[in-house]
């Protein structure tokens, strides 16, 4: 099952099910299943004063939800955000 990362309107409707279930009694992945699509979805925009914001924004719901898994992610990201940007 591939629901990890694939954007949920690709999904086959066994995959929907299993996602449903899997995000009913596991709550936290289906949160970093939010977190990592919306990481992945920053890298859609052209402009780079966008993306700064959208990663701003990335890193603070990661530590507003104190999701620690991502904890290095979003320092990474942050330390590292101008040579992100320049890629």
């Amino acid at each position: 099952m591939q629901i990890y990362f694939g954007k949920k309107e690709n999904w086959t409707i066994n995959q929907e099910q299993r996602a449903f279930i899997l995000f009913k009694k596991y709550p936290h992945i289906q949160q970093a299943y939010q977190l990592t699509l919306s990481l992945i979805n920053i890298y859609a925009y052209k402009n780079m004063e966008l993306v700064k914001i959208k990663f701003t924004l990335w890193i603070e719901e990661v530590l507003e939800k104190e999701t620690k898994e991502f904890y290095t992610v979003a320092n990474s990201v942050k330390n590292n955000l101008e040579n992100i940007l320049i890629f």
